[in-house]
């Protein structure tokens, strides 16, 4: 099975030992070297996975954010090349079993669950991102559960 993997807005030097690294493994396969977001999101449809640069202010994790937003199936891998870190995004689905309910209970479930999923409107905003060393879930913009895992090195 062929992996189609995105490159976007890499460090020269890391989209070249990237790339060359890759070229020695037939399987994985880039399609191609995203110039910007919009290019990104747009070509998100012909990849199974994304990997993207993070900076040292964290910038690379919202477009990671956005890219499973489009496509919640993909696999982005975060990488900070000047410090050698890499995170592993992906969306991750949970599921918890709520005790029977009667009508009223439900509302109030309800209503409690509409204040801690940040919407446009409830005035929670959009919660920071967590990076760290140690595995972590955050959410999205859209209040979806990410599952952040640190990749070691090797």
């Amino acid at each position: 099975m062929t992996t189609r993997i995105l490159l976007a807005r890499l460090p020269r030097e890391f989209h070249v030992a990237l790339t060359e690294s890759l070229s020695d493994h037939a399987d994985l396969v880039v399609v191609r070297q995203c110039p910007d977001e919009v290019d990104l999101l747009l070509e998100a449809r012909h990849a199974n996975v994304v990997v993207v640069a993070v900076d040292a202010q964290g910038m690379g994790l919202a477009t990671a954010d956005r890219v499973l937003d489009v496509r919640p199936d993909l696999a982005v891998l975060a990488v900070d090349w000047t410090r050698r870190r890499a995170w592993l995004c992906r969306f991750q689905a949970t599921r918890e079993q709520l005790p029977d309910r009667s009508l009223v209970d439900l509302a109030r479930t309800i209503r409690a669950v509409a204040h801690l999923v940040p919407v446009p409107g409830n005035g929670l905003g959009a919660p920071e991102p967590l990076v760290s060393p140690l595995t972590a879930q955050t959410h999205s913009a859209r209040g979806h559960v990410r599952s952040i895992s640190p990749l070691e090195d090797r």
